[in-house]
This record gives C-alpha cells, structure tokens and sequence, in this order.
C-alpha cells in the first residue's frame, strides 16, 4: 500500500534507456500502416511500442510529444523529418504532457491520423473496465475494474487485510498511472502502470492491457495483472 504519490515522482518513474523510446498510437491506423512505421522507425534506431489507446483531447491532428527530461532532442526532429519524407505531413511538435498522455526521460508520443480521419473519441472508463488476472502471484489473485470505477481485489494472502482494503474507487489521474483509493481509508492508495502489448501463442494474436505494480505489495507481492483478447482468425 501506497500514500498518494507525488505527480513528480510519477514522471520519473520512467528512466532512460539505450534508444529513444516512442509509444505509437495505433487506433486510426491499419496494420499495414501500423507495421511500416515500426519497421522504418525501429530501422533507424528507435524503440517502438504501439498502442490502440484513445487520443487525448486536445490531439485533434499529427502530433509528436516529447519527454520532459528528454537528453537527445535532436531525435524528436530526426523522427519529424523521418515521418514527413514518409508522408505524414504538418506534425506538431511539444513538449512533456497532453492531456493525461505524460511522457519523461528519452519517450516521445506519436500520435498520427491518416487523411481524411478525424479523432473519433477520448478514452473512457470502459477502455480500462475488465476483470484483470494475477501472474506470478503466490496464489489465485485478480483486480476487477468496473465501469462506476469502483474495483475490487481478490486475493489469498495472510495479511490479515480487511474487505474494505480490496475495494474502493479506481481513476486514471495522469495516464499511464492508476490509482486504486481503498474504501477502508482515503489517505491509502495503490498505484499500478498501464500498458498494451501484443504477444501472440500457436492459436492466435492476444492483445493484452497490463497492470504493473509500482511497489512491491505485501498483499500480492511479485504480482501482475494482464486482460487479454484474442484477435480474430481468418480461416481460408
């Protein structure tokens, strides 16, 4: 368990590592447009990681977010530059934060439309409401958020914990950052990172949302939490 922790603190949560890092926001793009742009991107040294999440708000058209701590600017332009001669033309270019989109260290967030698309929608509490399943707990655990963003925990554990600390109000103050205020005490919190992958086993694609503890807690310690769907086959 965790006392609210500091918007700072959050921010550099994330560190820098070896290749700038860009979080591509897929939603409006096809997988053939999709894969281009990390084949071209990861080519000329840059780590991708893509993403179906809403826009914020404010992103109404091609735009590149850029770290707060970010040491090698000279990257952000080296992208712009990419992705003009790659046809996305009139990308804006700022810095550190939109919206609820947060990006530190060397992490620049790329948000593209094609032409033509508009931004269709801004992320709601049911992007985020499933029941989420423990890995690598010490037993049977899970998070469920639901759509009132109320959540509740089940776990085995010999803590001792009352009910009311499995349970309470969920919200996303600073994306990609949730917050967990258990009903028990309203100065107690969880907090947990969110993150979308794609993986993939003998039957299918499986996109998945992850809910990374951001401390080690004793009620499920060496816990994660992921949702999955499985993508859908074209038989021939």
């Amino acid at each position: 368990m965790l006392k609210r922790v500091p918007v700072l603190a959050l921010l550099l949560w994330l560190t820098g590592c070896a290749h700038t890092q860009v979080h591509l926001y897929g939603r409006y793009l096809s997988a053939e447009q999709t894969e281009q742009l990390r084949s071209s991107l990861q080519a000329q040294g840059f780590a991708v990681t893509v993403n179906d999440l809403a826009f914020p708000a404010q992103v109404q058209q091609n735009t590149l977010i850029t770290g707060l701590l970010m040491d090698r600017p000279a990257e952000a332009d080296q992208l712009r530059n990419l992705l003009e001669q790659q046809g996305w033309p009139a990308l804006r270019v700022e810095s550190m934060v939109h919206g609820n989109h947060w990006y530190s260290g060397n992490a620049i967030g790329l948000f593209l439309l094609p032409p033509g698309q508009t931004v269709q929608q801004t992320a709601s509490p049911k992007d985020f409401s499933y029941l989420y399943q423990g890995a690598g707990c010490a037993g049977p655990a899970s998070i469920e958020l639901l759509a009132n963003q109320r959540f509740q925990i089940r776990i085995e554990t010999s803590h001792n914990l009352d009910a009311a600390m499995l349970q309470g109000q969920w919200r996303i103050r600073q994306y990609p950052y949730l917050e967990l205020q258990a009903d028990a005490d309203p100065n107690w919190f969880y907090y947990l990172e969110i993150s979308q992958v794609q993986s993939a086993d003998q039957i299918s694609a499986i996109s998945k949302i992850l809910l990374t503890p951001l401390q080690s807690y004793p009620a499920f310690a060496g816990c994660m939490f992921e949702y999955g769907v499985r993508q859908s086959q074209t038989t021939p």
